[in-house]
């Protein structure tokens, strides 16, 4: 069954629980473009956080076994409003995680980018390929991690597994889907390029355009204040915060409603020090 609604919608959301009693949740929802997130904060603090502690709220009231918030490394030691969402929407579930009385478990899984998902940058590249070039890349230096959709989509399902049924992993622990070495931007565009029989520079050209707002020159899997926990299944790890103090999720959320609803001031500092 597909169904269109709209998960800033209360209402419409506890309609949609309480017809079909979801038993595992995996909530994909989210704005996850770093430039788009820039330009509309209030709006992607509304879909990447509120959103998903109201969902976390509800998977909670209607007793769902698990609740499954897919992040991103952008949410380490985060540059850009989306990281800061991201980062925000991973502390509100590893606090539920910890802290509820429920049966629910509230897994967190954290991976790079998808290749072939919306706005990737291989569908770019093809695209600029086929009307001649150029390829854009933003720094020569630049580099991401990188999974197809059928490994982030086995993984996720194996990691929850793993986290519902195992007693031995630590709630509010963050999985993270090991990727390997990360890729230079630069070496795959002109990858594509040899791939498709031609030379990069000569028949096509790339053309560097600096970093947008928020990017960073590199992502990591893991933030300095991170520690990651052995694990022997394959395809991720664990990562635990070294402070373990409990954050009081509640202030935080209504910080959050206050800063979209006020649209006064720096509204990225403002988030800034929400999640400081």
């Amino acid at each position: 069954i597909f169904l269109c609604s709209n998960i800033r919608n209360r209402n419409e959301m506890e309609k949609l629980f309480a017809y079909f009693r979801p038993d595992v949740i995996f909530h994909a929802g989210a704005m996850k473009h770093v430039t788009i997130c820039e330009e509309n904060i209030s709006e992607a603090i509304r879909t990447n956080v509120l959103a998903t502690a109201m969902l976390a709220d509800l998977a909670e009231k209607f007793y769902s076994s698990c609740f499954v918030q897919i992040s991103t490394d952008k949410a380490v030691d985060p540059s850009s409003v989306m990281g800061f969402t991201k980062k925000l929407a991973e502390i509100i579930i590893q606090s539920k995680d910890k802290l509820s009385t429920s049966k629910t478990r509230f897994i967190t899984v954290r991976f790079g980018n998808v290749l072939g998902s919306t706005g990737s940058v291989v569908p770019l590249f093809r695209r600029q390929l086929t009307e001649g070039g150029p390829l854009t890349v933003t720094d020569r230096n630049a580099t991401r991690f990188f999974m197809t959709i059928e490994e982030a989509v086995d993984l996720v399902v194996y990691a929850s597994a793993e986290n519902l049924f195992k007693k031995s992993i630590p709630k509010g622990s963050i999985n993270v889907l090991n990727m390997g070495a990360s890729v230079k931007i630069d070496d795959l565009a002109k990858q594509i390029i040899r791939l498709s029989g031609l030379v990069p520079g000569k028949d096509i050209k790339i053309k560097y355009i600096g970093l947008n707002k928020g990017e960073k020159l590199y992502e990591k899997l893991y933030g300095d204040n991170e520690e990651k926990i052995s694990q022997d299944a394959e395809g991720y790890f664990l990562v635990k915060r070294k402070n373990n103090k409990d954050i009081k999720v509640g202030n935080i959320i209504i910080n959050l409603e206050k800063l979209c609803n006020s649209g006064k001031g720096n509204l990225y500092n403002k988030l800034f020090k929400i999640l400081g």
